[in-house]
Order: C-alpha cells, then structure tokens, then sequence
C-alpha cells in the first residue's frame, strides 16, 4: 500500500489557535496604545510644565494657521466668509478655502467637544489611531499570511520613524549629532491636517485597490472601485496633491494590466476614473470654478534639467527609486500579484510626481507636497520586502528575531527622541501662550 501524503500547507495558514490569535490581537493593540500615549506625551509635557493654554501647544509648522482657517466658514457659492474680520473673501485662487474639508471638520469637532486645546488633542490622537487601523487592514489585506511579528514592525515602521529623516536619526545614534540640537519631527504624523488627514484614506484606498484586483468584475469588486471613489474624492477636498498620487498609482496598475502582469477588467478602470474626473471636476467649478495652478503671469508647464537632476539624485528621490525596485524583485515570489503591484505602483507614483516640479511650474508645489507621502510610500514598501522575506525565511527564528529587534529599536528610538525633542519646544511655546493671552 502505497503512503498518504497529505498537503497541510493551506491548515497552517488558515488555522490557528484561537488563544494564540487573542494574545495576538491584545499584543498589537497594546502596541497601538503605545504609539498613541508617544504621540500625547509632548502635549502633557506642555500642560504639565506650561499650563493649559488657550491655544495647542505647537510641535509642528504652520498648526496656529490651518487652526485660524478652520474658523472661517465653508465657501458657498465661490465665497467663504472671514469669522475673524467678518467679510466675504472669494474662494477661486485660495487653495486652502477650496478644499476645506479637513478644515470644516475641525471645526465640527470643535463645536462638539467646545473648546480649542481638547478639541485638537482628540483630534490628533483620533487620526493617529485611525492611520494605525489603516496601516494593519492594509498589512492584513497585502499579506494574508501575515505575522504579529510584521504587523508591530509595519506599525513602528510607519508611525514611528521618519525615512525623511533616516540620516539625521542615525546621526544622532552614533552620537555625531546632539539630540537635542536635531532638526527632525517628533514623529512622522504629529503635523496636523497634513498630510494627517489624507494618510488613512490614501492606506485604505490601497487596500481596496488590492480587492478590486482580486475580486475582478464581481459583485466584491465593483463595491471596492465604489468606495475608492468616494475616498479618493474626500482626499481631493482636503488634499488634492494627494489625490494626485492616488491617480498615478491607479494608472501605473492600468498600464500593468495591459502588459499582462496583473488581473482586472479595463472596464472597471475606465468606469472608475470617469466618475473620479466627473466628481473632482464638480468640486472644483463648486469652490470656485477653474483657475490655473500656476502662479499668475506663470506659465503651467516650465522645463528645468537642473531642476529634474537635483530632484532624482537627491537622498529622497534616490530613496524611493531603490525601494520601488526593490520590492518590486523581492516580492517575485510569496506575495500576492495584486499586492505587489500595488504598493509598487504607489512608490513609483511618489517617485514619478516628486520629479514634478522639473516639468510643472515651482508654483503648483507639486514636488514639495507630494514629499509628504514619501515616508508612507518607503514604509509600505519595506514592510513588503520583509513580508517577502518571512514568507520566504519566516520558519528561521533568526529571521524572525532580526525583524522583532528591529521593532524593538523603532520603539526604544522614540521613546527616547520624543520626550528630548518635545523639551526643544518649551520655550516656543511659553512665548506663543504669552502672546496670545496678550492679545
């Protein structure tokens, strides 16, 4: 009698202990409690040495400015109305006025919780948690294999080391820069409104971009194009340059499918980018009609060379083109096509968009804004080539206790950095809670 040989491979993955996946869950759930309480530390640390004051405490640029326009109303009918000074100012060459629906919702909080410094406080740890919700659906939908060892990692990864920053972090650690004299954020997202706000939906949007692929011209499917629609949209109002990448990453996959290398319906592509023109194009003709993005007396296209080339060798451009190529080898085998594809094509759409400002005119800011996302873009791109690698490696408890002590450093690094950076920020503030109590 010959043998049996059983193939167990899809019960292991499938099937686990159900203890086991509770200790799991509680695990990256303190995890996130953890990023979180990293994330308030620099606001208590200025209540308890300053005072409550009658304004947020600042840890990042430009905060007291998108406060003060989220105090003016929505514009209606190309106008929006100046609380501050009570005039009418039109809304067609104001960027921030058209798309200020990060900023009414701000305002809506506000009304709600009634008061400034609370308001923001839960505003800010709100979209902390929902960019880390965001960040494990996406992990969990890219990998369905997916570890607790890369769900931390991606989480740390993501929200607690800026790749912005990398030299400057890894300077500090070899001690050839002080801490305290640092020039770096506190932390990737602790800058408000943006890009804060468009993070979770542009990690969601890759997640339903992934389903769409997968799902094909099913009933599933149409619902994920659906949705990408109605987040893509929420970005345009809030964060267009955003939207932008968005864009790109679907027409990257686009070209993808007809070269054969992914799954999909042309149909589903084409319905979805005519009712993401239409819905764009009706917001901006709602908040004022169609202004050029360049400056005035500026034309909208304005070849620069030099400009292309200090873009592309720079550190962060150079960065992304690596990574994107990267993942796009190491993923070959032990990832899913659609998710390879996709969170390649978000790296290449970040690339290709921060070279901009060589081709569209330095007005539209294009490059300066699309950077933005490069830390989410080189984030999700690593998470990808160590997910590749446990796939391929994870049975090798090396392997597995490389990426956990790598967690670990992401964890110990801010711990450290926040709490000494925060301190940087004492005096800065005490002179702001001064001179707004004055006024």
């Amino acid at each position: 009698m010959e043998p049996v040989i059983v193939d167990t491979t899809l019960e292991n993955v499938t099937v686990s202990n159900p203890a086991r996946r509770s200790w799991s869950r509680l695990f990256v759930l303190a995890c996130v409690v953890c990023i979180l309480l990293l994330y308030a530390y620099p606001y208590w640390m200025a209540y308890a040495r300053l005072g409550v004051g009658p304004a947020p405490p600042i840890f990042a640029p430009d905060l007291y400015f998108y406060i003060s326009l989220s105090h003016m109303a929505a514009p209606v009918g190309g106008f929006m109305h100046n609380g501050w000074y009570g005039v009418e100012v039109p809304t067609a060459q104001f960027a921030y006025g058209r798309f200020h629906l990060a900023f009414s919702a701000y305002a809506l909080l506000r009304s709600i919780v009634g008061g400034e410094t609370v308001a923001f406080l839960v505003w800010t740890l709100g979209w902390t948690a929902l960019i880390c919700a965001a960040a494990l659906w996406l992990v969990r939908k890219a990998l369905p294999d997916t570890t607790t060892v890369l769900l931390v990692f991606a989480l740390a990864l993501l929200m607690l080391f800026d790749f912005t920053y990398a030299q400057v972090i890894l300077l500090k650690w070899l001690r050839l820069r002080p801490w305290a004299a640092t020039f770096a954020p506190l932390a990737p997202f602790i800058r408000a409104f943006f890009p804060q706000v468009s993070i979770p939906l542009v990690l969601a949007y890759l997640g339903l971009q992934i389903s769409a692929l997968r799902e094909g011209p099913k009933h599933k499917g149409w619902i994920a194009w659906f949705v990408m629609a109605l987040l893509q949209f929420f970005v345009f109002c809030s964060f267009p340059y955003a939207t932008a990448v968005l864009a790109a990453t679907t027409g990257v996959l686009l070209l993808l499918l007809l070269a054969g290398s992914i799954p999909g319906s042309i149909l589903q592509f084409a319905v979805f980018g005519a009712v993401c023109a239409a819905a764009d194009l009706g917001w901006l003709l709602f908040s004022g009609g169609l202004s050029p993005v360049a400056g005035q007396g500026s034309s909208l296209i304005a070849l620069d060379p030099q400009d292309l080339k200090r873009i592309l060798f720079s550190k962060t451009g150079l960065m992304l083109l690596f990574a994107t190529a990267a993942a796009a080898l190491i993923s070959r085998r032990g990832v899913p096509k659609e998710s390879r594809w996709t969170i390649v094509a978000f790296g290449a759409a970040v690339f290709l968009l921060s070279l901009a400002d060589a081709v569209i005119s330095p007005a539209a800011q294009v490059s300066h804004h699309v950077g933005y996302l490069s830390h989410t873009a080189m984030a999700l791109l690593t998470v990808l080539i160590v997910g590749a690698i446990l796939q391929r490696f994870g049975e090798r408890a090396s392997v597995r206790l490389a990426v956990a002590a790598i967690t670990v450093a992401l964890f110990v690094n801010a711990a450290i950095s926040i709490p000494v950076l925060s301190r940087t920020f004492l005096e800065l503030n005490r002179e702001s809670f001064g001179a707004i109590q004055a006024m």
